[in-house]
């Protein structure tokens, strides 16, 4: 009886050790760290000529500054790529995540 009694007491004592190593971190008790912040950049224009608009792909391709830009287009500005064709003045507004441009509002003109 003595033994398991003995061999009890140690896994507790075992789990409690466990609970103190894996707990809580240093700093303040019960204060969350701080998340974690995703890189974005903030809005960018580019204006320029419409190359290629494919609604299916949700993708616009337009000549620019002497370069051609590449980007995926926002559900909030399908319904003017719709509208376009190659050959098209446009100003686009877009985002750049890890370099990805992402089209968030498309004028014609």
């Amino acid at each position: 009886m003595n033994r398991v009694w003995v061999s009890v007491m140690a896994m507790l004592i075992g789990l409690s050790l466990t609970t103190l190593a894996f707990g809580e971190q240093p700093g303040e008790p019960g204060k969350s760290p701080a998340p974690v912040e995703k890189k974005s950049e903030a809005s960018k224009e580019a204006v320029g000529e419409v190359v290629k608009a494919d609604p299916t792909k949700m993708t616009l391709v337009i000549k620019a500054a002497g370069r051609q830009l590449n980007f995926s287009v926002a559900e909030q500005a399908v319904s003017t790529l719709l509208t376009l064709k190659p050959g098209d003045k446009v100003m686009v507004q877009y985002t750049e995540i890890n370099g990805k441009r992402t089209v968030q509002d498309i004028k014609k003109g």
